[in-house]
């Protein structure tokens, strides 16, 4: 059943979306990487050296968990629901280490839709082949204009 506002499809002649899921690949820079420590102030050399990082077992610089947090909201912001949508909660669980420079798939799909409180909830994994790097669900409620 279509979701009044949600998604990145055109809209039938009563204003519904069939989008129920979306998926977008993403890679994070050294360059990001230096510019989200310069915005949050978390320089912890975990995510941004990778020597010192190797040394403590890992492969190299770890991508800041906010990174991740920000592309799934990209997605509910601009595409599941969309620009009608504001999310009210995030649960996420890191379960591997995403590197810097891997590309890595963010799937967001609605589990759930009330449309008597207009809420989605979302099912969210984030992935790099075959690695789950975090899992989690959201919810989401629509606004009307």
């Amino acid at each position: 059943m279509p979701l009044e506002g949600i998604g990145t499809s055109s809209p039938d002649s009563a204003g519904a979306v069939d989008c129920q899921s979306f998926g977008l690949e993403f890679t994070v820079s050294e360059a990001d990487q230096q510019a989200f420590a310069l915005l949050s102030g978390d320089y912890n050399p975990l995510h941004l050296d990778a020597r010192f990082a190797e040394a403590r077992g890992l492969s190299g610089a770890v991508v800041y968990g906010a990174m991740i947090v920000a592309k799934i909201s990209q997605i509910v912001g601009m595409h599941l629901p969309g620009p009608s949508g504001i999310w009210s909660a995030l649960k996420i669980d890191f379960r591997q280490p995403l590197y810097v420079g891997e590309t890595a798939h963010v799937q967001i799909d609605t589990s759930h839709y009330s449309e008597a409180t207009r809420t989605l909830s979302l099912k969210i994994a984030v992935t790099c082949g075959e690695r789950l790097i975090a899992s989690g669900s959201a919810l989401a409620t629509l606004h009307s204009r």
